[in-house]
Formats: C-alpha cells, structure tokens, sequence
C-alpha cells in the first residue's frame, strides 16, 4: 500500500486542532463555573459588604493557599482571616499600580510608559506588603523570645513547687492575662485546648508551629519525652531557663559591644561637619584675605 507523503503533515495538523479545541473547551468550561461562582456570591457580597467580598474570595481561592496564609497570619500576630489578609494585599497592590499609572499619564508623553509604571507600581506594592507581614512576624517572634525566660521561670518554680505540667500553666495563664495580655492570649489558647482533651504536648507543639520560634519547640520536645518516659520535666525545664537567660545576657552583651561604633557614626554623621567647619573657616578665610 502506498502511504501518500502529506500523510504525516495531516495526521500532525489534526492532532493539533484537536489539542488546541479540548483547550479551548476547557477554557471555556472553567471560564463558565467562575462566571457561575461569581453570580452566586455576588448578592451575598452586596448584602454583607466586606466581609462578604471576603467570604467570596475564600470560596475562591484553593485550601492550601488559605491554610499557607493562616500560618502566615499566625506567626505575626495579626487578628485577620486569610481571605482578609489577601483581599487587603489585593487593594493595595491595586491602589499603587493604579497610582503609578496615573502619575505616568499625567506627564508629558506617558500614555507609553503607562503600563510600565502600573506593573512597577504592583510590584511595589506587593513588595511592600510581604515588608510588612514579614517585619510583623520578626517582632512577634523577638517579643515572645524576651519573654520567654518569664515564662520559664515561673514554670520552673511550679513545677518544683509540685504542681503538674497542665496546672502549672494554667495559673502562669491567669498571672499572664494581667502583666502580659498577649502572652496571655496565646496561653489562653492552649489552656482552651487541653480543656478540650488535647495533651499539653501537643498543645504547646502547635503554638510552636503557629509561632515559628524554636524555644517553644524545645518545650514541647521536652513535655512529650516525660509523657512517654513518666519522668520529671523539671530539670530540662531548668536548664531550658538557663539557656534563655544566656541567651539573653548574650544579646545584651552584643549590642553593648556594638554601641561604641555606633556612637561613633553618629558623632561622624552629626558633629564632624561642624567641627570641620569651625576647625577649617579661620584658615579658609585668612587664605582668601591674602587674595590668592
């Protein structure tokens, strides 16, 4: 049989117009359930304002993402839902792209570079906000770490005052809801959550994945070795508190090490001009009144 010699180039064009028509069927058919999303969340949106803009967009977005955010939330300290948090980055990337562009338009000869400016904008303003949530989350990670050796301590005097673990943090909850609210917020949580049922080991590793802070793990590991080996958590309590003492007798040592250089770009920046000035204007003058 003879095969003619277009065969090939027939078989490959058909094989890419099927390719390209199931795309675009596909397109088209999640084009179809976004438009159909849209139109039933829009009355919801209409009628609870924000906040239904905000469920609108979690009904969107993908579970992942959503829990990714959460995480992100959690370690800063921030009292806003994912959907919240991403809603807020959205307008702000918006309102600076659209800033941008219109500052370009309104210059001569910008209507060019208008789309330059919107992009530069977005990326700004999407630069900016992970800036923020990630100097947000620096802060609260540096504030539970000075408070950290507290917190120790007084667990380390309760435990060897004989109280079990559970107790013991319940009573530094209720002396922490009065000195320190957000320490309190957080102990509230778990104290909630092994009222619940849930061990204290347990307890205190989520608040170590909320957190990100390291120490936090390091208590955690501790409580679930005594639960499976029923020995006392009250000697690795004891020297957990004397890391985090030396750790922080370190931090303060540094940055006294460090204050001298400082000082002295300060006195550079500030006070070496006018002594220049002073030093220097006798000899500028007399070298002028000798008319060189």
């Amino acid at each position: 049989m003879n095969v003619p010699p277009e065969l090939p180039a027939l078989l490959l064009s058909a094989a890419a117009m099927t390719a390209a028509a199931s795309s675009l069927v596909a397109t088209g058919e999640r084009t179809r359930l976004l438009a159909r999303q849209l139109a039933a969340t829009r009355p919801a949106m209409l009628r609870r304002g924000p906040r239904g803009w905000a469920g609108a967009l979690a009904r969107l977005l993908s579970p992942s993402l959503l829990d990714a955010e959460r995480r992100r939330i959690s370690r800063a300290g921030l009292a806003l839902a994912p959907e919240q948090l991403i809603a807020i980055r959205i307008l702000v990337v918006g309102a600076v792209s659209c800033g941008a562009s219109v500052a370009v338009l309104l210059t001569r000869s910008g209507a060019r570079f208008a789309g330059l400016a919107a992009s530069a904008g977005a990326a700004v303003g999407f630069g900016a906000g992970e800036w923020w949530l990630a100097s947000r989350t620096k802060y609260a990670a540096a504030r539970l770490r000075s408070e950290w050796p507290g917190l120790l301590s007084r667990l380390r005097l309760c435990l060897a005052a004989g109280m079990s673990a559970e107790a013991a943090l319940e009573s530094i909850n209720l002396l922490a809801q009065r000195h320190e609210p957000r320490l309190g917020v957080q102990l509230s949580t778990i104290v909630a959550q092994m009222h619940a049922g849930l061990a204290i080991d347990r307890a205190i590793a989520l608040w170590a994945d909320s957190t990100g802070v390291a120490e936090v793990r390091v208590l955690a590991d501790a409580l679930e070795r005594s639960r499976r080996t029923g020995i006392g958590v009250g000697v690795s309590v004891e020297g957990q508190h004397r890391a985090a003492v030396n750790r922080r007798r370190q931090a303060y040592l540094s940055w006294l090490s460090a204050l001298p250089s400082r000082l002295s770009t300060v006195a550079m920046i500030f006070f070496l001009p006018a002594v220049l000035v002073v030093v220097l204007m006798p000899s500028v003058l007399a070298f002028l009144r000798a008319g060189w």
